[in-house]
């Protein structure tokens, strides 16, 4: 899914999905954006029943959900720049390991 940005009213600054980004460094993030969203969902689509790419400009910004059979929330990361720098590092295996991770320490 190719995202654009939008110009912001804070100069210097474009709006992609709901997060502010220097606009010199928008193409890139929004590369690293992509690749992560991608590696994400094949991950996950490994280890729950449906993956889905949702909540696209809501407060939080678009996310990838895993999902289990009956519909509930298994896994998630949220696009944000913070996931796309600290998971874009990852390979797959390191991916799900974090993805598992997120899931032990669940309440």
């Amino acid at each position: 899914m190719e995202q654009a940005f939008t110009r912001s009213p804070v100069a210097g600054m474009v709006l992609v999905d709901a997060y502010l980004i220097p606009a010199d460094q928008a193409d890139a993030y929004i590369a690293a954006r992509e690749a992560l969203a991608e590696r994400a969902t094949r991950v996950l689509q490994a280890m729950c029943s449906s993956v889905e790419r949702c909540w696209a400009g809501s407060q939080d910004g678009e996310a990838i959900v895993g999902l289990d059979a009956d519909g509930e929330i298994q896994a998630l990361t949220h696009l944000d720049p913070d996931a796309v720098d600290a998971l874009g590092e990852l390979d797959d295996e390191g991916l799900r390991a974090w993805f598992l991770q997120q899931a032990e320490a669940k309440p």
